[in-house]
């Protein structure tokens, strides 16, 4: 029988665990040695592979019996279930890999012990006022302002203030609902229909006309600068990639020739000049006095939300999701708008969450539009996130879909949830504010960590929002409950 080839990627993957009596780690030393020396798996005396890690409601179906009635281990489920494991010990941050950015160790991904001795001087670098208050002193005044809003909420529905709550009664129970507009009423407002159309190249000519923003186009060699080309090629490239037309087609149905519009795109469309663009057109409507007229009780309202769009080329962040795409592969973009003004974007694949995205979005966002309040509908949604925009001087305002069970399950008070028995919006959850008191050093490196930069805001974000990855600083003992509460 020939030895079976080892598993490349296993080979080259430098494993660690969390722990230092690790049993799966043994079992993939012995693999690896098995592999190295050529030999089947099959071939090993069954009494060296190291078995201890095996849970034991599997054991039943890695052993089986022979003929004399004693039990002999199958190599090839037992290699498998090493294989599964491994990926389970990844996706829960048991098993780290150093050279991964989404699997090496969550302290891999914050300040160095090194770094955070120096906790004053950085604390104070990032001017952030909320984390230099005394915590104790910090929570007690979040308290108080969660219970003075708590009770003043359930007054306005009582009052019959609040005309976006029906309250319905049967018998003692109360039961409430959110209004909402009847399909009867038009999609946009009549002013649009006076607002004549434009085509994309008179769009492009006003922009810029009106901020010159086709000087952010620069060549990818700064010696070239001078040999820029014409208006109208830059407008066909943008119009190109924008409509997904591709320049093949644009070269079809333009006075442009193909070559000449691809030379263009490869040396001045990247990301930076393209970001760099939408920064002066976004600049440049924000100071247009129209804007104001788009905030919300006087502050700027952003929003962020994911479109779906299938690739034409299997590119990097390109997925299969057969809910969006069938059989062909896509991406997300996930954009942030404040208003009218495009401010920000970021593409993920379609497996990727958008709410790890969210701060993101907000901290990597370089125009002159900073929002204050945030809104994402409920995929752009996570508890993190409620600590962290906070935490950064932002007022998170989802949309959820099913508000009554979200209120229900996890709406969290400062006492006992059978202390507001009486009111129609309940907690159902007390603040664990000891928790949070106790972890407050760790949660302090982590907000630095996302302030300065050591890694992709969302790679942090995605490991503090996975319940597969337990630790006291992102979830408690009760599974699915909200950072710092508990029943």
């Amino acid at each position: 029988m020939e030895a079976a080839s080892p598993p490349h990627l296993l080979v080259a993957a430098d494993l660690s665990a969390t722990r230092r009596d690790a049993p799966l780690l043994e079992a993939v030393q012995f693999l690896l040695r098995t592999f190295a020396t050529g030999r089947p798996l099959n071939d090993m005396e069954h009494e060296r592979v190291p078995a201890r890690w095996i849970p034991v409601r599997l054991k039943r179906y890695l052993y089986r019996e022979d003929a004399d009635g004693a039990k002999r281990l199958n190599a090839d489920r037992y290699e498998f279930l090493v294989y599964q494991q491994v990926c389970n010990g990844l996706e829960a941050g048991n098993i780290v890999c150093r050279a991964s950015v989404q699997f090496r160790s969550f302290e891999g991904d914050l300040l160095s012990d090194a770094q955070w001795r120096e906790q004053e001087h950085i604390l104070a670098a990032i001017n952030l006022p909320g984390l230099r208050q005394p915590i104790r002193a910090r929570l007690a005044a979040l308290e108080e302002q969660m219970e003075t809003r708590i009770q003043e909420v359930n007054a306005r529905i009582a009052n019959g203030e609040n005309a976006d709550v029906r309250v319905t009664r049967r018998g003692k129970h109360q039961r409430w609902t959110l209004t909402y507009p009847p399909g009867s009423e038009p999609v946009n407002d009549p002013i649009f229909d006076t607002v004549p159309q434009a085509d994309l190249r008179q769009v492009l000519a006003f922009a810029q006309a009106g901020c010159e923003m086709l000087s952010a186009f620069t060549h990818v060699v700064s010696r070239y600068q001078k040999q820029r080309p014409a208006p109208a090629v830059l407008h066909a490239c943008l119009m190109a990639w924008g409509t997904n037309m591709g320049l093949g087609r644009m070269g079809e149905i333009s006075d442009l020739p193909a070559h000449l519009l691809a030379r263009a795109s490869e040396n001045y469309l990247r990301s930076e000049t393209l970001h760099a663009a939408n920064d002066l057109v976004s600049n440049a409507i924000a100071a247009l006095p129209i804007a104001r007229h788009y905030d919300l009780n006087g502050v700027v309202h952003s929003s962020s939300d994911g479109q779906k769009f299938e690739t034409a080329i299997p590119t990097f962040n390109a997925r299969h999701a057969r809910k969006y795409f069938g059989l062909r592969k896509g991406i997300v973009a996930n954009s942030l708008v404040a208003g009218t003004i495009p401010v920000n974007a970021h593409i993920i694949g379609a497996h990727d969450h958008e709410s790890h995205y969210v701060l993101d979005l907000l901290l990597n966002n370089t125009t002159t539009v900073q929002p204050t309040i945030h809104s994402t509908d409920t995929h752009g949604t996570n508890e993190v996130n409620f600590a962290l925009l906070h935490v950064f001087g932002y007022q998170f305002a989802p949309r959820y879909r099913r508000i009554q069970e979200k209120i229900r399950t996890s709406l969290c008070g400062v006492q006992h949830p059978k202390q507001y028995a009486e009111l129609l919006l309940r907690p159902a959850r007390r603040l664990n504010t000891e928790l949070i008191i106790s972890e407050w050093d760790n949660l302090l490196r982590i907000f630095a960590s996302l302030a300065l930069k050591t890694t992709p805001q969302h790679i942090i974000v995605q490991k503090l929002s996975s319940y597969a990855r337990q630790n006291r600083t992102s979830v408690t003992k009760n599974r699915g409950a909200a950072p710092g509460c508990g029943r």
